[in-house]
């Protein structure tokens, strides 16, 4: 999801991390999720890569068209994605970024398996 969007790897290179790191974050992270949790941030996120990848979009650009797609904001409806699906993913993704970044690009919960 976050690989070749140089302003997402340049915001984790500043908190002492990576997109390896990240995504071995979101992965722990998720796993510590319900089942309806991870497949919603699964759902939401499997979208944003296929508009990435569909349309050379950067990640905030497909979360965007998504978000004004969920707000009613746009009259295209490409996207099978609810409002509170939406947030819950947001979320997710926003603590996954606030966890290396509040911890020196280390991830909590997998400090916490190590430890």
């Amino acid at each position: 999801m976050l690989t070749g969007d140089a302003d997402i790897e340049a915001d984790l290179s500043e908190y002492g991390s990576s997109v390896e790191g990240y995504c071995d974050c979101y992965a722990a992270t998720l796993a510590d999720k319900g089942e309806t949790t991870q497949a919603t941030v699964r759902k939401v996120v499997s979208t944003i890569v296929g508009l990435r990848e569909d349309r050379g979009l950067g990640l905030e650009e497909a979360a965007g068209m998504i978000e004004e797609e969920v707000e009613g904001r746009t009259e295209e409806k490409t996207v099978d994605i609810s409002m509170a699906e939406f947030e819950i993913a947001g979320e997710f993704v926003d603590g996954v970024r606030r966890d290396l970044r509040d911890n020196e690009g280390q991830c909590s919960v997998v400090a916490g398996e190590a430890g």
